[in-house]
């Protein structure tokens, strides 16, 4: 995760916001000057952070040495590599050490995924195996993915069938076939291993090494191309020349880039400002910041940005039935502030401030919060009593039930006419899309987006006679 996206997306950035933001502020188009401003620097952005990742990818493949051991003993006489080929090696089957997992992958938890690990001790000769330990291990990772919709009775046959296969397989198998291994660096797979063998064995803080074969040729393991990761750069190169070609040049902006002068336009970044709490804007930030805040304390403890898994989020205050019947009420509230990934948080953050902050100006911002953690609560509940089978994450219900508040209060005329105009259909088109893509049974919580709308739609039109009417103050 580090090397691959934060790495190269820093460097990325930098040079984003540094040299690409500056020059793009130099343009000047005939309308629409900062929304096209705007689209410009946003699809190049992402192309490059893209194709950064990409290469970066590649290079770590292409560039991995393959390192000739004549047995495995020599691992450690030679700097530390990805790849080995080994010539004479013992694998002491007798030792063999298994552990299974499951795991249900989705937000929508529709896949069940079933997991078996093997680890062998790796030896230069049968002799070494009486006599010594070794900290060289034989990786072997068997999976198979079914429904997570299935009956527990279909599941267990089904799992029972794997196991069969899994290991009819591994008995008859040559595990000595292999055209290279493969050192596994820190990863969730490499943890498994290890805590697999240090609790079945006296291994104790040794530095374990696991190697995983692989059949296929050592020059087809790359699957990234050239033309794959330079496409995405090619598509911001593009972007960049549309927007050169249709564009003017702001006269006062080139000097003020020639001659690298401060103005306010180069003040703090935009997207930082909307998250500073200010004087009668305080609940959208806070509230904003909240799921933030929680997510990067997430990630840093998991060590990964783009999804967690089912056990981390139940531990972090997900929502799941067997929970609350025990008594755990207070995950109602505590599942909304979390998220299953980046992209599950920077699109309910989004959403987010799009309605608090419209609401702010009309609930005031005690108020909104208040109304938040209610709808929040709303929503949970009505998510946890319609899918017993899913773990509930995210901020979205409530965000929903804003939503259906707004849409009420704007019937009821307790917000701006022009403003609701403007805004009822964005929210009706967003509605509508996130529930059409949850009937298509993609990973959306339609219980919660409904349940939500409904609670606020209702609360809305409960508190709208203590709601000031501002278009009474327009008129006047």
């Amino acid at each position: 995760m580090v090397m691959d996206f934060i790495f190269p997306g820093f460097i990325i950035l930098g040079f984003i916001w540094f040299f690409l933001k500056p020059r793009i502020k130099v343009l000047r188009f005939d309308t629409n000057d900062e929304n096209y401003k705007f689209i410009t620097l946003t699809l190049s952005s992402i192309m490059l952070l893209l194709s950064a990742s990409l290469i970066q990818m590649y290079l770590e493949d292409k560039t991995g040495q393959l390192t000739a051991l004549k047995n495995i003993n020599q691992i450690k006489d030679y700097k530390e590599t990805r790849y080995y080929t080994i010539e004479d090696l013992y694998l002491d089957r007798d030792s063999t050490q298994s552990e299974h997992q499951f795991e249900v992958k989705g937000r929508g938890r529709h896949d069940f995924v079933m997991h078996i690990y093997i680890a062998l001790p790796l030896y230069a000769n049968y002799e070494e195996s009486i006599n010594l330990d070794t900290n060289t291990w034989y990786g072997l990772h068997y999976s198979e993915t079914i429904p997570n919709k299935l009956p527990r009775e279909d599941k267990n046959k089904l799992y029972q069938k794997f196991m069969d296969e899994t290991d009819e397989e591994f008995n008859k198998s040559n595990l000595k076939n292999f055209t290279y291994l493969t050192r596994l660096n820190n990863s969730d797979e490499k943890d498994v291993f290890v805590n697999l063998i240090e609790s079945n064995t006296e291994t104790v803080n040794q530095k374990l090494i696991i190697l995983t074969p692989h059949q296929n040729s050592f020059s087809e393991r790359v699957i990234i191309t050239p033309l794959f990761f330079t496409t995405p750069y090619l598509i911001s190169l593009i972007v960049l020349l549309l927007a050169l070609y249709f564009a003017d040049v702001n006269r006062y902006e080139y000097e003020q880039l020639k001659t690298r002068k401060k103005t306010t336009q180069f003040g703090p970044p935009e997207l930082l400002m909307l998250l500073i709490p200010r004087k009668d804007f305080i609940a959208t930030p806070t509230l904003v910041i909240a799921n933030i805040s929680v997510f990067i304390i997430m990630a840093i403890s998991d060590g990964t940005i783009m999804n967690f898994n089912s056990a981390y989020l139940l531990h972090w205050g997900g929502n799941y039935i067997h929970n609350f019947n025990e008594g755990q009420w207070w995950r109602l509230i505590t599942s909304s502030f979390i998220h299953a990934g980046a992209i599950h948080l920077l699109y309910n953050v989004a959403l987010l401030y799009l309605i608090a902050a419209v609401l702010e100006f009309t609930l005031k911002p005690i108020r909104l919060i208040v109304f938040y953690i209610i709808l929040a609560i709303a929503a949970s509940g009505i998510s946890l009593w319609w899918n017993d089978q899913l773990i509930i994450v995210g901020s979205s219900g409530a965000i929903f039930g804003l939503f259906g508040l707004y849409l009420s209060l704007s019937l009821t005329n307790r917000v701006s006419i022009e403003e609701s105009k403007a805004l009822a259909p964005i929210l009706l088109f967003i509605i509508g899309f996130n529930i059409i893509v949850g009937l298509l049974g993609i990973d959306i919580d339609n219980a919660a987006h409904i349940g939500g709308l409904l609670s606020g739609f209702i609360l809305g039109f409960m508190i709208s006679p203590f709601i000031k009417n501002h278009n009474q103050d327009i008129l006047k």
